[in-house]
């Protein structure tokens, strides 16, 4: 069998009722270290029920240490049109075991543009962020800050977490520039 059929398979043995089938397929999956099967996992974790299900699944990318797999989670989150979808991704990322300090222009986009739900994500991934960073993509973050007090998605609730998202940011220029 060709790898794409049985990646295939696998990601079809995802929505068995036999847990065990399910156990395998993900373990297999995981093992496979192909991180095209990110997107339709996800969508797995997205229409399961089944609490023990969804806490695998999330141990399945939250487990994931391939660095290659850092774009394609941030790309699955940035082209998800709910934001509780949007937030479940997110929560993975900041208990993953990887540092996501590159795509800090994204994570503060998506809280600029998100729910308070994924700006509380954001906002501990940024938290939770290593380094190093480029000064550009400080001043880039500096600037996406300033929009949000205009922006449609500001609400009394997430402001406290923006402009505490904010003193991180300004701290990081600082460090920067000191």
């Amino acid at each position: 069998m060709k790898k794409a059929e049985q990646l295939a398979l696998w990601i079809q043995q995802l929505s068995e009722s036999n847990d065990s089938v399910f156990k395998i397929a993900l373990d297999s999956l995981y093992e496979s270290g192909d991180t095209s099967v990110m997107q339709p996992v996800s969508r797995v974790m997205f229409k399961t029920k089944d609490r023990f299900r969804k806490h695998l699944l999330t141990e399945f990318f939250a487990n994931i240490e391939k660095p290659e797999a850092k774009t394609e989670l941030v790309k699955i989150i940035q082209n998800l049109e709910k934001p509780a979808h949007q937030a479940e991704l997110l929560n993975v990322i900041w208990n993953s075991r990887m540092d996501f300090s590159e795509f800090l222009i994204d994570i503060v986009e998506l809280a600029v543009d998100g729910t308070f739900d994924i700006a509380i994500e954001c906002h501990t991934i940024i938290e939770n962020m290593d380094g190093p960073f480029d000064e550009s993509d400080v001043l880039e973050c500096q600037i996406l800050l300033s929009s949000y007090e205009k922006h449609p998605s500001r609400t009394k609730e997430k402001d406290m977490l923006m402009a505490d998202i904010a003193g991180f940011i300004g701290k990081i220029d600082s460090e920067l520039e000191g």
